[in-house]
């Protein structure tokens, strides 16, 4: 049972303080964001109706993490935060207390809660009489808590939800509260928060997704020419990247999944068979699936690439890989993060995703991933060690994915991604654009990458889709957009994205909204192909092993950047 409150500890800063050397931070939610809960579980703290108010007083909760003699360092204390009883579950991160830990300590921690009651005060600034305890109750180690995951991880460090019975002061029921916690550790790595790009920062207006394109049906139903309706370069694959890059993008946008063996890959979908259940080896074997359909299941569509999913192949094979529709897709084999920032030009930015799934795509999907913390430090590592000078930026539509990887280095900016609503979720800072700037301000993050749609079409409604980009610009973040660019006409669509102020624009026809001399989009300087930066891409291909002569790599690289520029330019 806990102790009367002393003077009360202010709301914590907002953005959260970057983890210095040696802690962990805790982060402590009143309630739940999953606003499945709020209907069943409207307030985040349920009181007995035995439990009376002294008239005239109102009610604090106060919020304590304690830890033992072991764990506790001499410099360290108790940590409390005193907040207003909270009427309902929170609607974004206005309320989560941030608790900074000894490294290694939060197996012992302790989170408990006292209800309090304070007297009313008559002069704030004389007034020192104590809040009467109503009602306390304490989580046991976190270590030993029962584990429920928030984002159902195959190895949570903490349980995500935690139900923390209350007792009055004569040990009778007095009511319950419930917990969200979140864990994170620290990142230890020289250059977690040394200076970034030592250069100027290259223009962000042109993004090829998933390198020159994502593969899929929707992309060559509007090719003008039958022979060559749907040729595309297998998605986030060195070829698409570097195609990209040669046909005018200053940046590729690419997505990072983690494997069994801790190996970070370029991979979009999710899968029956998660990337993070099988090895790199198998990684780099897996090919195109037979052409036997079978039904799609529910789940968020970022969740895949395609609306189908494939059969399974013989042996040890994930249940589905993508399957291509019959459409002409240049096979190139699938690789790894080390590979894109060492084997690309220098010269091509990238903006990173990391993959994470969202609570009710790893529900749909049946997921396990790995630990947030696990997952975010491994990829951090080898950007550290292989990125050198490479302008980077990370996104990712998880929150507290986002927010980790602000909160463990700032050598790179972080973009919160966001569908705008297009995509209800179960967490309501991922549900609009003005929820995901919040968080991105609240947080201090650098910009946001939102769903073209959110802004409406800046085509026949310029005004409104610039109101929205301004709502976003003026809290001083960046903006780029990602999808609702029509197969035909994507490069008036873009124009239009950033007539509105959009910074960039994440595309798929790359080509036909590239900065080409016949492009109808001036969006910066390039002009003709990047024969350096294609040379450098084929001698790495060459050098590194590929079953390709240096040569032919050339040939068969601009010849495929040639057909893709033809096949794209119908805007």
């Amino acid at each position: 049972m806990g102790t009367e409150a002393g003077a009360h500890a202010p709301l914590p800063p907002a953005p959260l303080p970057r983890l210095p050397p040696g802690r962990d931070l805790l982060l402590v939610r009143l309630g739940s964001l999953d606003v499945r809960r709020h209907s069943r579980f409207p307030s985040p703290v349920a009181l007995a109706p035995a439990v009376s108010l002294p008239p005239g007083s109102a009610l604090l909760v106060k919020v304590t993490v304690l830890l033992d003699s072991t764990a506790l360092g001499a410099a360290d204390a108790p940590i409390h935060f005193v907040i207003p009883m909270p009427t309902r579950n929170p609607e974004d991160d206005g309320g989560v207390l941030p608790f900074l830990l000894p490294a290694g300590a939060l197996p012992a921690a302790r989170v408990e809660i006292a209800v309090l009651a304070a007297a009313p005060e008559v002069d704030s600034n004389t007034d020192s009489r104590a809040p009467l305890l109503l009602a306390a109750g304490s989580s046991p180690p976190l270590a030993a808590a029962a584990r429920e995951s928030l984002w159902h991880e195959a190895d949570p460090t903490i349980p995500g939800s935690l139900p923390i019975p209350l007792l009055t002061t004569a040990s009778a029921y007095a009511g319950c509260t419930f917990v969200e916690l979140v864990a994170v550790t620290h990142f230890d790595h020289p250059l977690a928060h040394a200076a970034g790009l030592t250069g100027a920062w290259p223009a962000m207006r042109l993004v090829g997704h998933r390198g020159a394109g994502m593969n899929g049906p929707l992309r060559a139903k509007a090719m003008p020419d039958a022979a060559l309706r749907g040729l595309q370069i297998r998605e986030n694959s060195l070829w698409s990247f570097a195609t990209a890059h040669e046909l005018g993008a200053e940046f590729v946008e690419l997505d990072v999944q983690l494997m069994a063996d801790g190996v970070p890959v370029i991979y979009h979908d999710y899968n029956d068979r998660e990337v993070s259940d099988v090895t790199y080896d198998f990684f780099k074997s897996v090919r195109p699936a037979p052409h036997l359909s079978v039904p799609s299941g529910p789940g968020l569509t970022r969740s895949r690439s395609l609306g189908s999913r494939s059969a399974p192949l013989p042996g040890p094979q994930p249940k589905r890989v993508p399957k291509f529709e019959d459409l002409p897709i240049v096979m190139e084999p699938l690789c790894t993060l080390e590979e894109v920032l060492t084997r690309l030009p220098p010269s091509l930015g990238i903006n990173i995703e990391f993959k994470y799934p969202l609570k009710e795509e790893s529900e749909a999907e049946r997921l396990h991933p790995p630990e947030c913390n696990h997952y975010v430090d491994a990829i951090l590592n080898v950007i550290m060690e292989r990125a050198g000078d490479r302008p980077l930026l990370f996104s990712s539509f998880h929150p507290e994915c986002a927010l980790m990887l602000k909160l463990k280095q700032s050598r790179y900016p972080v973009y919160f991604l966001t569908m705008g609503g297009q995509h209800p979720t179960c967490d309501p800072r991922c549900n609009s654009l003005p929820a995901a700037a919040a968080f991105a301000t609240r947080h201090g993050l650098e910009g946001i990458v939102t769903d073209a749609r959110a802004l409406g079409d800046p085509r026949t409604n310029p005004a409104a889709a610039a109101d929205a980009v301004a709502a976003v610009r003026d809290r001083g973040l960046r903006l780029l957009t990602y999808g609702g660019l029509p197969a035909a006409g994507a490069a008036g669509a873009a124009r239009a994205l950033r007539r509105a102020g959009a910074d960039g624009v994440i595309v798929d026809a790359v080509a036909a909204v590239s900065t080409t001399s016949s492009s109808p989009l001036a969006m910066g300087s390039h002009q003709g192909p990047r024969w350096y930066g294609t040379a450098t891409f084929a001698l790495g291909w060459a050098c590194a092993g590929a079953a390709r002569p240096f040569a032919a790599t050339v040939s068969v690289y601009s010849v495929s950047a040639r057909l893709v520029t033809q096949v794209q330019k119908v805007g």
